[in-house]
């Protein structure tokens, strides 16, 4: 009869990793610690992981990265993908190659994004926020101009636009964007597509929209409405618009 061997104990547990704390001007290869704090000119070749990553001044990050937290002030560069499990506050301006994932999102500047964004709570920006892809999540609040190759789907979409800005579609319970005319030209979102239950819009030139509730305020341009409007300003347009340049000799 063979005699039963029995199992290695398992190895006892680690202790957590560390707290990193660089300052001044640092290269390492990747970083792995309970926190991650960064102040001056930073440069990780590979991935981070931490709780929480808190940043200031110039960080680059060649691969992904991920964590619980992360608080970045000045310029961030990351490669690949972005995963925070919850909070992510960005002030300043933050480019990423890849995708990014968050519990919830505060953005005071202006982040580019190379893949599509999905906020699990708040997305909260002022600035610009551009992104090769979609955008989905809970509350959606802006003031400042948006850049989305995709679509934008949100329970509730509240937005001040600020120069130019375009989306693919946008799609949420309620949608509230203003357009304020103040010492420049007014705002104005060009977007394919709308749907909601209820719109308040200002500023925007869409080709479909379709609403249960429509308000229509200046600079409206929409060619197609699937619902009521209750209410449009004398300087709201529905129905074809032709943008073609006026003919030679017409224009002064």
């Amino acid at each position: 009869m063979a005699t039963r061997v029995p199992a290695p104990p398992a190895a006892p547990a680690g202790p957590p990793p560390a707290d990193v704390d660089d300052h001044g001007s640092v290269r390492r290869d990747a970083v792995r610690a309970r926190r991650w704090e960064a102040t001056g000119a930073a440069r990780v070749v590979r991935d981070v992981d931490a709780d929480r990553v808190d940043l200031g001044g110039l960080i680059t990050i060649g691969g992904a990265l991920r964590a619980r937290e992360v608080a970045s002030r000045g310029t961030l560069e990351v490669g690949g993908p972005v995963e925070v499990a919850e909070a992510l506050t960005i002030e300043g301006s933050a480019r990423i190659g890849a995708g990014l994932s968050a519990g919830s999102a505060h953005l005071r500047g202006r982040l580019e994004c190379g893949g599509s964004l999905r906020v699990t709570g708040r997305t909260e920006w002022t600035g610009h926020l551009d992104a090769r892809g979609d955008l989905a999540g809970g509350p959606v609040l802006f003031d400042g101009r948006l850049t989305l190759d995709g679509a934008l789907t949100a329970t509730t979409l509240d937005g001040r636009l600020r120069g130019r800005s375009r989306a693919d579609r946008l799609a949420a319970e309620r949608i509230t964007l203003r357009a304020p005319r103040r010492l420049g030209p007014r705002g104005e979102l060009t977007v394919l597509r709308i749907d909601a239950r209820e719109v308040d819009l200002e500023g925007v030139v869409c080709e479909y929209l379709r609403a249960d509730r429509i308000v229509l305020g200046a600079g409206c341009e929409i060619a197609r409405v699937d619902g009521t409007i209750v209410r449009q300003h004398a300087g709201g347009h529905v129905g074809p618009v032709s943008r073609s340049p006026p003919p030679p000799g017409l224009s002064r």
